[in-house]
């Protein structure tokens, strides 16, 4: 239960970022004062949503190899942003197959190896069995946005359930439980990916607010900002703040448009009802035509 929300702008040559501070593990939620943006070089970060129990062992085992990557003689350079998110969808996938591999093989006496090797040995629905749990092993839900700048501009990839899928096109992207709300406001308002970076910082920052009506969306925000490469920074407290202020006044601006509307509406409906009402009144008193003449002659042709 969370959101977290990112952005491109500046013609493809900055990411902003925000999200809440809510935490799931098991059946406990709570606000922590620390992040949930993992800032893994000076110009990728990670969001992360869902179970965070899984994402801990996800994030343990991703920073030591970025850290790899990194130290490679001669130096690699700056980092893709897609080979971060396919190395987070790779470890989450082993992962997966490291818990079918204790729940359910273990207790058969049998490694992934060794289901493989023996499976002659074993009957042929049990095998079945095994390989369909197998298959059908899943992880508790859990989801990344992956955001970045490389070489070739600004980027933002999401994963969930190690699946990856590119966001660049759109220009933005959300998840967690308040997604809908959040990726809602930057449709709305139209988001483009060469915004400048004082629109798309207040509507990153509005588009979070807007998911706090989902149920478990913390109060708390971080944000971020990757304003090329190697240019790293979170956004600090007091810009928040102000956005805070602005926020609020956005809204309530709003709210008096809507009450303006709404009184024109009222004041319309009454117009055109009136002369409906007018005209139905009129011909209920109006009498009824008088009655034929029993002994009048019926009227002929002339």
């Amino acid at each position: 239960m969370t959101v977290c929300v990112a952005a491109i702008c500046e013609d493809s040559k900055t990411i902003l970022g925000a999200s809440d501070r809510m935490i799931t593990a098991g059946i406990v939620q709570f606000q922590p004062a620390a992040s949930k943006a993992y800032q893994i070089t000076k110009s990728i970060v990670i969001m992360v949503a869902g179970e965070m129990t899984v994402q801990t062992e996800i994030m343990a085992e991703l920073v030591p190899r970025v850290n790899v990557m990194l130290s490679q003689d001669p130096p690699p350079g700056w980092l893709n942003v897609k080979d971060i998110a396919d190395v987070y969808a790779s470890i989450h996938d082993a992962l997966k197959t490291k818990r079918g591999e204790r729940d359910i093989l273990l207790p058969l006496g049998l490694t992934s190896e060794t289901f493989i090797s023996r499976q002659r040995e074993l009957a042929p629905k049990l095998v079945t069995t095994i390989a369909t749990e197998l298959i059908g092993k899943t992880l508790p839900s859990t989801a990344a946005i992956v955001s970045g700048v490389d070489n070739t501009g600004a980027h933002l990839y999401v994963v969930e359930g190690g699946n990856v899928t590119c966001h660049d096109a759109a220009g933005f992207a959300s998840i967690g439980a308040g997604w809908y709300h959040a990726s809602s406001h930057m449709m709305f308002s139209r988001h483009e990916k060469n915004g400048s970076l004082a629109r798309t910082l207040l509507l990153t920052y509005t588009a979070k607010k807007r998911a706090e009506v989902a149920p478990g969306v913390g109060i708390e925000t971080d944000m971020y900002s990757v304003r090329g490469l190697g240019n790293y920074f979170e956004v600090g407290t007091h810009v928040i703040g102000e956005l805070q202020v602005m926020y609020e006044t956005a809204v309530a601006g709003h709210a008096e448009v809507e009450r303006v509307a709404e009184r024109k509406a009222y004041e319309y409906i009454e117009e055109i009802s009136r002369p409906r009402e007018q005209a139905g009144q009129a011909s209920e008193q109006a009498p009824d035509p008088a009655p034929p003449v029993d002994d009048a002659p019926a009227p002929g042709p002339e």
